[in-house]
Formats: C-alpha cells, structure tokens, sequence
C-alpha cells in the first residue's frame, strides 16, 4: 500500500460520482467522460533511482551515455476498467475508473549526434495503486523538438516539434530508444507506423448511408 501520501485522496474525488453497489472493484469512482475533467494530481519531485520501481531501474540501467535522464514521483489517479453490477443476463458492464495511485516518471532528453540542432525526448511512467500496492508499467511517450524561427512572438528563434508526442501503452518499444544515442533516424522508425495509421485513417472516405465502414 502507499503509505507516505500527501494527497487527500477522498477530497480529490469528492466530486465525481460512485459506481453503483455491486460493482468491481468495490467503492469504485466513475472517471469523467472528458479526460480533461479528471482531478489534478500532485508533483513530488525528483527521486533517487534506487527508491525507483524495479522496471525503472531495469530501463535506467541500459541508457546510453548520450542522453541526459532524471526520475520524478507524483501522486493523483489513473484511468483504469472495472466492472459495473450485473445485469439481469449475468454479464457484466466495462467501466472507466479512478484509481487512486502513485507514479514513478523516468524522463530523458538527449541530443542528436548527427544533427545537433534536434533534441529527443522520452517519457516512461510506472503506476503503484493504492488499492493493491502493486506497481506496473503504464505508458510512454515519445516526441523530437527542433529550432524554428519565431513568428510573432517577440523572439527571433524558438522550437518546435518535428515529431509530436505520441503516446505507446506498452514500454518496449520507447525503452529501446533510450539504449541507443538520440537518433533522428531511430525517433522516425519507432513513430512511422502511427504516422502511417493517421494517414490512411485521413484518406479513408467517409462511408455512405447503409454502408459498412472499411
């Protein structure tokens, strides 16, 4: 369990509704339809890595010398399934929930050997719930910044993102970025098959009255 809290978990909550009795798992708080309604948590600041969960420290371990990594803590909610109360037939509705947790965020910036104006960036983050005291990988992120020059903002350079910061729900693939230098060409292969989901969900028509989507 998470013991050294500084959140007031039931003052965070109180204002989102209770999942009906029955549901899973017990006491359950129903997450917001919009995900910029869920409650605000809080930033604890940087941790030493062996107070780090153990897939932290597995990770951190394996970076390259060429990026520049710190590790963070935080405590708020995490959005996760439960289980509503039965129905007649016996099955069982999906719920959003808020789960009471603490997060562990390794984040690491480094910049490009090659082009040495690009900076990459990566963020992984662990999750302990407070309800099982268990911690698991959660998501990550991953995005490049590069130098452009300022349009109407008083500045003559500012920066920009050449990739977006996309979100993976499993770790593998963004942890890999981190065991090799920051690599223009590596960001670009780790985000090419979303960039081509997005394209051809973009160049998909819109299906015509009784017709199935492709």
């Amino acid at each position: 369990m998470i013991t050294d809290g500084r959140i007031d978990y039931d003052a965070l909550l109180a204002g989102y509704r209770l999942a009906e009795p029955g549901s899973e798992p017990p006491g359950c708080v129903l997450a917001p339809e919009d995900e910029g309604d869920l409650p605000q948590g809080a930033a604890l600041g940087e941790i030493e890595l062996d107070a780090a969960p153990q897939g932290c420290r597995s990770i951190a371990a394996k970076i390259d010398a060429n990026w520049i990594w710190r590790i963070t803590d935080g405590e708020g909610v995490a959005l996760r399934q439960g289980k509503g109360a039965p129905r007649g037939s016996g099955t069982r509705p999906k719920l959003a929930i808020l789960e009471p947790c603490r997060s562990v965020a390794l984040r690491a910036a480094g910049v490009d050997e090659e082009f040495g104006d690009v900076t990459h960036h990566v963020v992984i983050v662990w999750v302990q719930l407070a309800r099982t005291g268990k911690w698991s990988a959660d998501s990550a992120w991953a995005w490049t910044t590069e130098p452009v020059v300022g349009v109407g903002s008083g500045r003559p350079f500012g920066r920009a993102w050449a990739l977006p910061p996309r979100r993976w729900r499993t770790i593998t693939d963004v942890a890999a970025v981190l065991a090799v230098p920051p690599s223009a060409q590596v960001m670009a292969a780790l985000h090419a098959p979303r960039i081509a989901a997005a394209r051809e969900y973009a160049d998909t028509p819109p299906a015509r009255p009784g017709e199935r989507p492709r």
